[in-house]
């Protein structure tokens, strides 16, 4: 497999979420947001940060306060 993420959902898995209310979806990514303050190490949120162009791709890892 090439480097990189891959990530793919099951029809049903869709379905489910779409049928959820909004306050439910708000929910679910505040929790979502709360488990990956504590569980990425400092070199994950870096590399998120980039993707989200939040920092440039060069910069260094001690930007991310």
């Amino acid at each position: 497999m090439a480097a990189g993420l891959r990530y793919c959902l099951e029809d049903k898995d869709i379905i489910e979420y779409a049928q959820l209310s909004a306050e439910e979806k708000l929910q679910w990514l505040e929790e979502i947001n709360a488990f990956n303050r504590i569980a990425l190490s400092d070199e994950a949120k870096r590399m998120h940060a980039m993707f989200l162009g939040k920092i440039p791709p060069d910069a260094s890892s001690e930007d991310t306060s």
